[in-house]
This record gives C-alpha cells, sequence and structure tokens, in this order.
C-alpha cells in the first residue's frame, strides 16, 4: 500500500473519527508513525491528493471515503453503530474537471512593453492594441513559453441594457446548490489561436 495511505489509515482507524489530511499528518507525526523517507513542506496536500485518487480509482473498494469536503474517514466504520451517524455518511464530491489549455497562445514580448510601464506596473491597452495591429505578436505553447514572452487575456463583460451583468462565482457543490459567496462582472480567458478572428480586423495574418 502507498506509504501515505497506510499512514492515513492507521491514524484513522485510532481516531474513528474523520480528519483533514493536515490533521492526519499532525497525529502521524506525534506517534513517530511517519516513514523518515517522506518529507516536504506540503505533505498534507500529498496525502490529500492520495486519498483523493484512492477514492476517485476505486469508488466503493477504496478503504476511505469523505464526510464532507477535506474531511476523510474509513469505510469500514461506515456500518459500525457505535461511530456517530454524522460520520457515517458519504460526502459525494464533484470531480473537478481542469480546463487543460490545449493549442498556442497569443504573445508579445514583454520588451515591446518596458517602456511603457508605469509606477504600478501597467500597460495602456491602446498600445497593446498597436503592438498586435503591426504584428508584434506570435503565438507559443504557454507551458513552453519564451521567459520573454507575455501572454495577452481577454476579458468578456455581459450587459443588459445600460446594465452589467454579474456571476455568482466558486465551488459548486451538487448537494447544496451553493458557491462560495463571491461575484465577478466578467469571464476571463488566455486568447488562443483558434480565437485570432478577435483581432483579424481586416486581414490580420497569423
Amino acid at each position: 500500500m502507498d506509504a501515505y495511505l497506510a499512514i492515513a489509515q492507521q491514524v484513522l482507524r485510532v481516531a474513528r473519527q474523520p480528519m483533514s489530511p493536515r490533521r492526519i499528518l499532525n497525529a502521524a507525526f506525534k506517534a513517530s508513525i511517519v516513514p523518515h523517507h517522506l518529507h516536504g513542506k506540503t505533505q498534507h496536500k500529498t496525502l490529500q491528493a492520495r486519498i483523493s485518487e484512492d477514492i476517485l480509482l476505486r469508488r466503493e473498494n477504496s478503504l476511505f471515503f469523505r464526510t464532507q469536503p477535506g474531511r476523510f474517514f474509513l469505510r469500514e466504520f461506515q456500518r459500525d453503530l457505535r461511530i456517530p451517524d454524522k460520520y457515517r455518511h458519504e460526502f459525494i464530491s464533484r470531480r473537478r474537471k481542469r480546463e487543460l489549455l490545449k493549442g498556442l497562445a497569443l504573445a508579445i514580448d514583454k520588451r515591446d512593453l518596458a517602456h511603457q510601464n508605469g509606477r504600478n506596473n501597467t500597460v495602456d491597452a491602446e498600445n497593446v492594441i498597436t503592438l498586435l495591429t503591426n504584428q508584434r505578436y506570435n503565438y507559443e505553447d504557454p507551458r513552453n513559453a519564451n521567459p520573454n514572452s507575455v501572454f495577452i487575456w481577454s476579458f468578456v463583460v455581459v450587459t443588459r441594457d445600460n446594465s452589467v451583468l454579474s456571476y455568482r462565482l466558486g465551488r459548486y457543490r451538487d448537494d447544496t446548490d451553493n458557491f462560495v459567496h463571491k461575484r465577478t462582472i466578467g469571464i476571463s480567458s488566455i486568447v488562443q489561436e483558434k480565437d485570432r478572428d478577435l483581432f483579424n480586423l481586416g486581414g490580420c495574418p497569423r
């Protein structure tokens, strides 16, 4: 078994209650059951990732389940009536879908912007448009970008009559139909090669 999962199993079996990854590791260090080869400043994040992956891949066959976001317990206790009822109900987490950036993205050379930066390190949007119009741009893979490249993002605001629409923002949970209490007035996105028509106002080449 994975060392992190073994630690979590041992701690939770003794604690007999759900715990966060950070609390699991704290208890493990106090009990001196963390192997010497496991080290790092963010071990709790590694532990959470390992448990989450085990639940995702093994589902009901996993040793673990969530009782709430960020709280894990052992499946072996689900039918143990000595455990409080609130600890025996599984929270079904909505799987996160990372928006993977595929393809090339619009970039300009930051050296072209150096003389435009003000005290607040801001850039004049009109100057950026001028660079784009003068074909001082290229398309690059953001994952292997030139250190001098600055990628262009768009920010779309939707209006209705004279009003700007806003949207609820944050993680969505199926069980509560709820978001974190934040709002945004627009949607941001990096400009990719497939979006180049946004700047094609009169035959602007790729």
